[in-house]
């Protein structure tokens, strides 16, 4: 009986239609039929060394637009229900991208990057679906899933052993065990629906390098600061940037200090966006 029921419950999660693949009109759950009647899609081939689908799994591919830009779509299939997607666009200009993740930061999404560089960046935005985003070049990869189908299980802490008398007798001190202060809440304030702006208590004026002074380069630079408890800045990275001046944004961005954030009542950090903007002098 109970193998029956979460086999029930594992249905109606994956039939689930009220989630939208970002930047498409899919939505998932939708069975194959349903959404072939939304492009133009065959059975996927199995070249370039991927495996043959799983027993249950069935993937889809064709083309299809992915926030307006031509992009080759790979639909995964489990048990008949999309449960997930990847869209592979192969040249896309710097404003194009700029564009899809504005879109994406207008829909809700907080973005997590864990590269961001000259060559191109890896990020999630993740809101009920979480997009992974991967620049390289002017090729662009957006693989997309349910947020909540990625979520890892914590693994569960057992206690430390109790001393017992017999160590106590012998006269041997048995090590305390801490467990690791929490981290902060962390809060994303330059999103669409954003809790107020922080408070900058100290700000850098932007100096273009010499270098770029004498070649005659200015403009803007975003850079994305993360902000503790206290208003430091303990990371910097770049969103947007110009390379000659990218340097002189990130050290700018560290020299800002601002007013201790709080949120529910408690002590946050934060993640907001800063635009330097070079100007010529």
């Amino acid at each position: 009986m109970l193998t029956l029921a979460l086999a029930g419950m594992l249905a109606v999660a994956v039939a689930d239609t009220t989630i939208r693949l970002p930047g498409t009109t899919l939505k998932f759950g939708l069975p194959p039929e349903r959404v072939a009647t939304l492009g133009t899609f065959g059975p996927a081939s199995a070249g370039g060394g991927r495996k043959p689908a799983a027993a249950g799994v069935e993937e889809h591919e064709g083309p299809m637009r992915f926030f307006g830009l031509d992009a080759q779509a790979r639909l995964t299939f489990e048990d008949r229900r999309l449960t997930r997607g990847r869209f592979e666009v192969e040249s896309v200009s710097p404003h194009s991208f700029s564009y899809v993740e504005d879109q994406l930061r207008r829909l809700g999404n907080r973005r997590e990057c864990r590269r961001i560089d000259a060559s191109g960046r890896v990020c999630d935005w993740i809101g009920r679906a979480t997009v992974h985003l991967q620049l390289s070049g002017r090729q662009l990869v957006a693989e997309i899933a349910p947020t909540a189908s990625l979520a890892k299980p914590i693994a569960a802490v057992r206690p430390a052993p109790a001393p017992t008398d017999t160590a106590g007798r012998m006269g041997v001190a048995l090590p305390t065990v801490v467990a690791p202060a929490a981290a902060p809440d962390t809060v994303w304030l330059s999103g669409p629906d954003s809790l107020p702006a922080p408070i900058a208590l100290e700000i850098c004026r932007p100096v273009r390098p010499e270098a770029a002074r004498s070649e005659g380069i200015f403009g803007r630079v975003t850079v994305q600061v993360l902000v503790d408890v206290d208003g430091r800045v303990l990371e910097t990275q770049i969103v947007r940037g110009i390379p000659a001046l990218d340097q002189a944004a990130l050290a700018c961005a560290r020299r800002f200090r601002f007013q201790p954030y709080r949120a529910n009542g408690k002590p946050v950090r934060f993640r907001h966006e800063l635009s330097l903007t070079f100007l010529l002098d």
